[in-house]
């Protein structure tokens, strides 16, 4: 839970302009939300510490093996983005890589919402595929980017 600058600039996509602008904000919104709900922040970052040291980051492995061990220790997909630092779907995209080229196995179905995935496949057989946009547009509001990508990689789309 960042609550430092070195904690915010460990962060993704935060550099020094960004600190600068919103660190102070949301740095004070973390602490008054703490205090406010009596969250022990050390029970949360010890939680944080031990999800992030169930990957190893130098083992000599590239990336897309650091997602799969992740993945093999049961972790979610959310999980595995927050414990690598990643988005989802760069999560996601590491796991079409992990499967195409290095051909290991990821059970995908754990991860698909099956209502998103008949309508998906629905849309795809009457149209198409043109773009994972103009498919998101025909799709329900509740099928995400991930579903998509998901499905996609999961039939071959």
């Amino acid at each position: 839970m960042p609550r430092t600058k070195k904690d915010f600039m460990a962060i993704k996509g935060v550099g020094n302009k960004k600190f600068k602008n919103y660190g102070d904000i949301f740095m004070d919104i973390i602490e008054g939300y703490i205090e406010n709900n009596n969250i022990n922040s050390k029970e949360i970052d010890t939680k944080i510490k031990e999800e992030s040291d169930t990957v190893d980051d130098t083992s000599g492995k590239d990336r897309y093996e650091l997602t799969y061990d992740a993945y093999l220790k049961g972790h979610s997909i959310d999980q595995i983005a927050r414990i690598r630092n990643y988005t989802t779907s760069t999560i996601i995209n590491h796991f079409e890589k992990v499967i195409n080229e290095k051909e290991k196995v990821i059970d995908l179905e754990q991860f698909i919402n099956k209502e998103a995935e008949e309508e998906i496949l629905e849309i795809v057989n009457k149209e198409g595929f043109k773009s994972k946009k103009i498919l998101k547009d025909k799709c329900s509001d509740f099928v995400t980017y991930d579903d998509i990508s998901l499905v996609m990689i999961k039939h071959q789309i």
